[in-house]
This record gives structure tokens, C-alpha cells and sequence, in this order.
């Protein structure tokens, strides 16, 4: 069936479009549940509905409340409708749930395979499901499944029994010279008791440092551990394999233990052999994945199908480490994953005793034992929250921290305090107009004009272009990163006295729209075209390792001018300073989560240009996705432990291939 293979965004296509094409879906299954023998009067409320999802989706919601906006008894007819219609359908009610419950039985949801398995009703292309969250087959599934595999995880067994030895290894990547909390050394405690773990901390928190020691500790403790390190994107799991390779020389290996840490990082995608139709993976629960453990960085971008896959795919006794800013944006795709799973800390008292003994104290008011509430992400979430990379009490810190609380009156205080300085760290520069953003981003990009110039090297001009970035908002607009790219493109020609007809000259910065597998380029990879003597023009992009990737311009049919970026693609990246750029007016796309994410890009100097305004209006909007994953996670492991918390094959710590011995 359509609605099994494909994703409603994929079938809607641009969001220009989606209201049009979510008309012409909620026509179709209108037309089905007529043809399917549906109660007529019914008809018009499917049509309706089925519009209501596909609209929803192309927001990034995984489901439709049905009824919202609604009065009560408007809610409850149009449910009623929905549930007696043939192309709908119906999860079994709260009350047979519950009823499962008390008889020590989990509720009906896969057992062998945690991807809800296939009958005659899920050909029906919509699921309402029992609080009344109209789905997709596709979403509802992948929700059902994940949730699934969540409590599943929860039965696990640690990696380690000899705690003692353990905390020892750790003393090493995490002295203790004094008594104290250490979110670091706690996090990587709790990758060595809890199977799946969320590691959440913003930027320069040293979520990459934890990764790293963590790492190296388990050289120690479990050397045949396979490790798979990867992110969502190209570009993201191309930062990881940098940042991992640049802090493994600290360590202070061996050359045995450094050949046992893993440096290559891929896209989920490829290490789940998801092709190019994005429907069948290559590795699922009947083809597992034959990593120990995988290490997935920046996961605020994972959407639900993908991190479905994911867990899907691990094999019995696998683990998984989820590491990002669940502060920050949400994923493209539907679905706010890891904003969910991260959104509490608690620990039972139990797994407080372990991490304890472990050298890994937490707080005592962390420990809750008792409350239902904490239960899908108890003993399995730790916070970083200290920042390595600005002052504790410095401007950009202090800002981050008010635009994360919603304060919108001391977010402008602190941009428009006037400290004397001719460089403030953090400026309200008003909205100002194109030219003066234009001349904003000359100055900014002096340095690498100067190199360029200077017929530097590449190498060495791509360093000066990477220490400062224009961020928008928007991709479109007058205040776009396309259109505001285009005007700083037709400075730097006539900086560069290059022609206004060349598509490439010496000097241009580009950045990759599209993964390109057999040229070895990915969506996101930023380069600088350059001049060299005999050879002409070449795009110079820089790999994970530090290397170049050299292509010829005429190759790269999918790149576009860089001098202004989208907040959304500068995620995952920092900067020595940042101009941020919002629309002129207020608009649904500018919310806390964007602001938050472009303020902390910056390691030293930021400057805001949008009125009071519209900054007011993005703090206080806040990224609303409608979802039912923290429910069902709920559910799932509490009929687990009501039923006896059941070990499932692997889950004993008997097919676990990485335990320590």
C-alpha cells in the first residue's frame, strides 16, 4: 500500500504545494471509503481528517489530534465517524489495554519483531489510535515500534559486573581530586549500566569529549566491543569523524588500544543500507546490524522513521548512545524524538547506588524511585550542562540561557546593553537593511578575501572563511540565505574585479545541496573554488581527516553560493563570530529552538539584526510537535514491569558479545 512505503511529506513534496496536494489525499481516501461501503455521512469527515493528517505531517507532526479546535461533543462525533470507516483503522481502547495489563499479559504489540506485524487491518492507510491521535500506517507503526524497543532496552543487562575495576578505569579519563558532581564521568557511568542512553548538553558542553573517553574506556573494559559511530546527515557525521580524530591524540593510547577505537563515522542511512527510494533498509530485526554498540551524534535530527530503522536494527544485546541538544531545532523529518526521550533526568535508586559505586554520584534530588511520570527516560538520560566553550557568566552564555527560559525582555536588555565596547560580544544591530547586512558580511569575510588575494593556499583561506558566518532564518525571502548569498556574491566579485557572467571564479565558497555518494560530497560540505597554475579551477572541500577533496567545478551540478547560510544548516557547526539575521515581520518559522540554535554558533561575537519584535515573538514561540511516542514509550515499559519485566532473548546479557568479562 502507498501509505506503507512512502512518508506523507514525500508524497506531498514542497511545502508550496502541500495544502493542494493534502486536498487532493483527503479526496482519495474520501473516494476509498465510499467505494469500501462507508457510511456516506460519514464521507465528508474522512475527507476532512485525511487532509488534516497530510497537512499536519508537512508541519512535522507524526499524528492529528482529532477534534482539535473542536467543542467535545464535536470531537467525539467525528471520532465516532472515523472509527466506523473502512480505510481507518482503530487501536484497541485504554480500557482493554489496562485490562491486558491486569493480566500480566502486554498489551497487543509485536514480540519477536518489534515493528508491528501486518494484517488485514493494517492495510487501512489511517490509525486512530485510543486517546484519539489520528496516524498514518506508516507513523503509527514506527511509533508503536520504537516505543517497543525502548522498554525492551530496559531489561539489559550492564556491560560491566566488576564495578570496582570500572570506576578505576574511569578515574583515569575522569580524576576525582575532589568530592563533586561530574556529568561526564556520570554519563559515561551510565553507558556501562543502562543499554540506551540519551546524552543531552548544548553547545561546547563537551558532549564530543564524553564520547571520546568513553571510548577509550571501553578499550579497557570491553576491547571486542564493535562501535559504529554515526549521525543523521553527511555533513554531521563528517564533524563527528573530525572531532573524534582530533582529541584521540590526547589520550594517550597504546597503539593496540588506539587500533581498537573506531574513526570512521557514517550516516544512519548508509549503516542501516537505506538506498535511494528510502523505503527498504538492508539491516532490520531479521537482518540486525553487527555493532555492540552505535553512537549516534547530533539525534535532535532524527526523525521518527529513521530512528525506528535504527532501533530495529540492533541486534539482541546491542546498545545505543544518543547524543544532542534537545534544546535545540527539531528534525526536518516528522517526528521530535529526542526532545521527547531527554525531556526528564531521574534515576531509581538502584542505578543511583551503581553509578555511586562507580565513582559517578548524583544528586539526591535526581532520585525518584517511585514517580510513573519519569518512567520512559528514568536511568537512561544524563544533561550536560556546564559550557567549556563561553564563560560561565559571560554575555553569550548568559543570553543562550535566557533565550532557552523564554525571557524575552532580558534577551533585549542584554542586546541592547551598551557596555562601551566597540566589539560587544552580543549587539542588537536593529533590523537593518540588505546592504547594511551586506556590508555586515564584507567585514566579516575581510580575512578571507585577504587570502584569497594573497594566493594563500586553500587550506589556509578555507581556515579564514570558517571563522565567521551570516545566518538567516529563512532560505527565501528578501532577508533569505539565498537572496542575501546572492547580494554578498556580487560585493565579493567586484572585490575580487571578477566578472559578473563567470560561474566560477577564484575565491567563491559554495556549499553541497546534495549527497553525491560516487563523487564523495555530501549535502551540507562547504569548499572554496580555487585557482591552481595548470590545472584551473577547483572546488576544494575539506574531509573528516583533515584531507582535501578536490573536484572539478563542472562536476558539482548541486551547490550553491555559502556566503549566508540557514540557521538549520549551520547546526552542529561554531564560529569565531555570527551575524543572525531574522525576517522583517513575525512568521511561525522563527521559534525559540531556531533562535537558541543560531545565538550559541558563535564562540566569540555575535550580532543580532531583527527588531524587538519579531526577536520577542521567536522567543516566546515555542516548536509544537504533536506526538504520542512519550505515551506509548510510557506504556510500554510500564505493562513490561507489570508483567514481571520479562527478559527477552539477549536482554540477559548472554548474547551480549561486548560484556566484560
Amino acid at each position: 500500500m502507498l501509505f506503507r512505503s512512502i512518508g506523507l511529506a514525500q508524497l506531498l513534496g514542497g511545502a508550496g504545494d502541500a495544502s493542494a496536494l493534502a486536498r487532493a489525499l483527503g479526496n482519495l481516501l474520501a473516494h476509498r471509503h465510499a467505494q469500501a461501503g462507508g457510511d456516506p455521512a460519514a464521507t465528508e469527515a474522512v475527507r476532512a481528517s485525511a487532509q488534516a493528517v497530510a497537512e499536519a505531517d508537512a508541519q512535522g507532526h507524526a499524528c492529528w489530534p482529532v477534534g482539535a479546535g473542536l467543542s467535545a461533543d464535536e470531537a467525539a462525533a467525528l471520532i465516532a465517524q472515523l472509527q466506523r470507516s473502512p480505510v481507518v483503522q482503530t487501536e484497541l481502547p485504554t480500557a482493554l489495554m489496562a485490562q491486558a495489563r491486569a493480566a500480566h499479559t502486554a498489551p497487543p504489540a509485536p514480540a519477536s519483531a518489534p515493528w508491528p506485524q501486518t494484517d488485514e487491518l493494517s492495510l487501512r492507510p489511517l490509525v486512530l489510535d485510543a486517546q484519539g491521535r489520528l496516524y498514518t500506517q506508516r507513523y503509527w507503526q514506527a511509533e508503536c515500534a520504537l516505543a517497543a524497543r525502548w522498554a525492551q532496552w530496559q531489561c539489559a543487562a550492564p556491560l560491566v559486573d566488576d564495578l570496582a575495576h570500572a570506576a578505576t578505569v574511569l578515574d583515569r579519563w575522569f580524576p576525582r581530586p575532589h568530592a563533586g558532581l561530574d556529568a561526564q564521568r556520570t554519563a559515561v557511568a551510565l553507558c556501562l549500566l543502562r543499554p540506551a542512553v540519551v546524552l543531552s548538553g548544548g553547545p561546547g558542553t563537551g558532549k564530543t569529549t564524553t564520547v571520546v573517553r568513553l571510548l577509550a574506556a571501553l578499550t579497557q573494559l570491553a576491547p571486542a566491543l564493535e562501535v559504529a559511530l554515526v549521525a543523521p546527515t553527511g555533513k554531521a557525521a563528517a564533524r563527528m569523524q573530525e572531532s573524534v580524530r582530533q582529541q584521540l591524540p590526547a589520550l594517550g593510547l597504546d597503539a593496540a588500544a588506539q587500533a581498537r577505537l573506531p574513526t570512521q563515522a557514517r550516516t544512519v542511512h548508509a549503516l542501516l543500507g537505506i538506498g535511494a527510494d528510502g523505503i527498504k533498509p538492508r539491516h532490520d530485526h531479521e537482518h540486525p546490524l553487527s555493532a555492540d554498540l552505535v553512537i549516534v551524534d547530533e539525534a535532535s535530527m532524527l526523525g521518527l522513521m529513521l530512528a525506528a530503522r535504527l532501533f530495529d536494527a540492533l541486534k539482541p544485546g546491542a546498545r545505543v548512545l544518543l547524543v544532542g541538544d534537545h534544546h535545540q531545532l527539531a528534525s526536518v523529518e516528522s517526528g521530535i524524538v529526542l526532545a521527547t526521550l531527554a525531556r526528564t533526568q531521574s534515576f531509581s535508586a538502584a542505578t543511583a547506588q551503581a553509578l555511586a559505586a562507580l565513582g559517578a554520584p548524583v544528586a539526591p534530588e535526581a532520585v525518584d524511585a517511585d514517580d510513573d511520570a519519569a518512567l520512559g527516560s528514568r536511568d537512561a538520560v544524563i544533561w550536560l550542562t556546564h559550557s567549556h566553550r563561553f564563560a560561565a557568566a559571560g554575555p553569550i552564555a548568559r543570553l543562550a540561557l535566557a533565550i532557552h527560559g523564554g525571557e524575552a525582555a532580558e534577551v533585549l536588555a542584554a542586546l541592547h546593553a551598551d557596555d562601551g565596547a566597540d566589539h560587544a560580544e552580543v549587539q542588537a544591530m536593529g533590523a537593518g537593511d540588505v546592504g547594511a547586512l551586506v556590508d555586515a558580511a564584507l567585514a566579516g569575510y575581510a580575512p578571507y578575501l585577504d587570502a584569497v588575494r594573497a594566493a594563500a593556499d586553500p587550506a589556509t583561506a578555507f581556515a579564514a572563511f570558517e571563522r565567521y558566518r551570516l545566518l538567516c532564518a529563512m532560505r527565501v525571502g528578501a532577508r533569505g540565505s539565498v537572496a542575501v548569498s546572492a547580494a554578498i556574491d556580487q560585493r565579493v566579485r567586484a572585490a575580487l574585479e571578477v566578472g559578473a557572467n563567470a560561474s566560477w571564479y577564484h575565491g567563491r565558497a559554495v556549499i553541497v545541496t546534495r549527497n553525491d555518494a560516487a563523487l564523495g560530497v555530501f549535502n551540507g560540505d562547504i569548499g572554496v573554488c580555487w585557482a591552481t597554475p595548470g590545472a584551473g579551477l577547483r572546488v576544494h572541500l575539506r574531509r573528516p581527516d583533515g584531507q582535501w577533496r578536490t573536484v572539478a567545478p563542472a562536476r558539482l551540478d548541486a551547490c550553491e553560493d555559502a556566503w549566508a547560510l540557514t540557521i538549520h544548516k549551520s547546526q552542529g557547526s561554531e564560529f569565531d563570530a555570527v551575524d543572525v539575521v531574522l525576517p522583517e515581520r513575525p512568521t511561525r518559522l522563527v521559534v525559540r529552538e531556531l533562535i537558541y540554535t543560531a545565538v550559541t554558533r558563535p564562540r566569540k561575537r555575535l550580532r543580532v539584526w531583527s527588531s524587538d519584535e519579531v526577536l520577542a515573538a521567536g522567543i516566546a514561540a515555542r516548536t509544537v510537535r504533536h506526538s504520542g511516542l512519550n505515551a506509548r514509550v510510557h506504556e510500554a515499559i510500564l505493562a513490561r514491569t507489570r508483567s514481571g519485566g520479562e527478559t527477552l532473548p539477549g536482554c540477559d546479557g548472554s548474547g551480549d558479545a561486548g560484556r566484560a568479562a
